[in-house]
This record gives structure tokens, sequence and C-alpha cells, in this order.
């Protein structure tokens, strides 16, 4: 929600982010339910490789949050490194 008052705008998130993407987690979930049973090629959908490097990211942003907003490096596993 988006708020002016005495020409100063702010934005107010909710407490709790599942209501907002509950929609989008649905339809992922179903997406890869139907590529399953379907026979669907895993190439298309998300890898383990792919939730390591999601993890990696986020504990790089937890660490900048924790320094202030310094900008850090994400530091990849080494089994992540050696895939690319």
């Amino acid at each position: 929600m988006v708020r002016d008052s005495a020409r100063q705008r702010a934005i107010e998130y909710p407490a709790d982010w599942r209501p907002r993407f509950a929609d989008a987690y649905r339809l992922e979930l179903q997406a890869w339910i139907d590529g399953i049973t379907g026979g669907q090629s895993s190439a298309d959908m998300a890898s383990a490789l792919d939730g390591l490097v999601a993890g990696a990211v986020a504990e790089a942003v937890i660490r900048s949050m924790r320094d202030g907003g310094r900008t850090v490096a994400v530091e990849l596993p080494s089994i992540v490194a050696t895939a690319f």
C-alpha cells in the first residue's frame, strides 16, 4: 500500500509475504506436477544446482544486510563453481 501524507510518500509492506505470492507458488507447483506426470524433461525445470546458487545468493543478501547494505560477493559452493 502506498500512502501520501504531508508531501511524503511511504510504502507499507505486509507482515506475511505468503498471500502476495500464493498464486505464483500454486502455479509453479502445478507446472512441476504437470511436467512430471506428462513426462516433460527435467531440463526445463529448476535443478538442485539452481537451488544451491539461490541459497548462495540469499546468504550474500543476509551478509550485506548485516553489514549496512555493503555490496558483497556471492560465494558459490565449490561443487557449483565446477559445474559451470
